[in-house]
């Protein structure tokens, strides 16, 4: 037995030295690779897929972003849209508004007769509803309405031309159908005094 040993230890002696190198270094190459393999499987293959999930993820956020964008841009297009006709739609209203706003004419017609000195003796109007709902109309009614009012005033002519001058200039619409004007039957009254008698509407739409 130790003679077969020694020569077996013999015959390895014998092995070329390069051979014996060349073994080695195939050996570790061999276990290099298992290690490459072994790390691509086990390590590198899960990072891999995850980062791929994560540019999936990345790039439909970006679509996404995308398209929130473009809606952005839609809504302050519309903003800059409505911002430009937004006094013209306040003026339109005003010239016809959408209830009879009874209040502001009445103040409109006094405000102006007190600037031009006229003497109010009388002021009438029709009935009007300022809350609630109205009574409903048919397709062929139309949905504008309007205030029927009368008045009678006292005072120079040229003051009642102002008068009529700066309520036709007010912006809402104002119709006047019928205008009388007379002397005072009392002598008394100052000469170049008047009594003016008109009636007149005012227009606005009744949506409900």
């Amino acid at each position: 037995m130790i003679t077969f040993a020694s020569s077996y230890r013999r015959l390895l002696t014998k092995i070329p030295q390069p051979i014996k190198e060349k073994g080695k270094e195939t050996a570790s190459a061999t276990a290099a690779i298992f290690l490459i393999a072994f790390l691509v499987v086990f390590a590198i293959k899960p990072t891999a897929v995850t980062i791929a999930g994560l540019l999936g993820e990345i790039k439909a956020r970006e679509e996404i972003n995308q398209k929130l964008q473009q809606k952005i841009d839609q809504i302050i297009t519309a903003q800059i849209a409505y911002t430009q006709i937004y006094n013209q739609l306040v003026l339109i209203d005003q010239v016809l508004p959408e209830n009879p706003q009874f209040a502001p004419l009445i103040r409109q017609i006094e405000a102006q007769r007190i600037l031009t000195n006229l003497e109010l003796t009388e002021l009438n109007y029709s009935p009007i509803v300022l809350t609630g709902k109205t009574e409903q109309k048919t397709e062929k009614e139309s949905n504008l309405q309007k205030i029927n009012f009368s008045a009678s005033m006292q005072g120079r002519y040229p003051d009642f031309k102002n008068f009529l001058k700066e309520n036709f200039n007010y912006r809402r619409i104002i119709h006047i159908n019928n205008l009388d004007i007379q002397q005072p039957q009392n002598q008394q009254e100052e000469i170049n005094s008047l009594i003016i008698s008109l009636k007149g509407n005012a227009f606005y739409l009744d949506n409900d």
